[in-house]
């Protein structure tokens, strides 16, 4: 929990995710008051490609995951239109659709602590997410009318068992 709180403060570490022109500099990935190299080292659990299409579907649309794993998504937009994809609770979805029917669809903002990255047609990028406990998140493109359209899934996070969690292997 600690360290998703930390990815709040520090959403460089989230992916490339910007509605909006984004500055990337030698500081963009460090906060140099608590890390003086600006190094930090994420062990990554596993990786899954997710696809993002025109057909306003998520391929796929529906991820199992421990609490406690570590995932890197890859993110691809397979489409001739943008298309994000926003992880949160249906409280955080439900705003920021709201603020992207208000408009606010170019305008830099905030995903309210749910992990994002918008991509431009034909482009990729990645996220590396920590899955810290038990809960279900809803996978979305709030770019307005393709949620309703039906782009959206679920990503379930159950608890994992103390046996399961000492034998997981990592991808580095």
């Amino acid at each position: 929990y600690g360290a998703w709180q930390w990815l709040e403060r520090n959403p460089a570490y989230l992916g490339t995710h910007a509605h909006g022109p984004q500055a990337h500099d030698s500081h963009a990935h460090g906060d140099d008051d608590h890390d003086a190299a600006g190094l930090t080292a994420l062990l990554v659990d596993r990786t899954l490609d997710i696809r993002m299409s025109d057909a306003m579907r998520f391929t796929p649309d529906r991820i199992e995951v421990r609490a406690g794993e570590t995932l890197r998504l890859r993110v691809f937009n397979d489409g001739k239109v943008p298309h994000e994809l926003v992880l949160g609770t249906d409280a955080e979805i439900a705003d920021h659709a709201q603020e992207m029917k208000q408009g606010k669809a170019h305008e830099p903002h905030e995903h309210a602590g749910g992990a994002s990255i918008e991509l431009d047609p034909g482009k990729s990028g990645e996220l590396v997410v920590r899955f810290a406990k038990a809960m279900t998140l809803q996978m979305a493109c709030l770019v307005p009318g393709h949620y309703e359209a039906g782009m959206r899934g679920k990503v379930e996070v159950s608890m994992a068992s103390a046996k399961a969690a000492t034998a997981a292997g990592h991808d580095h």
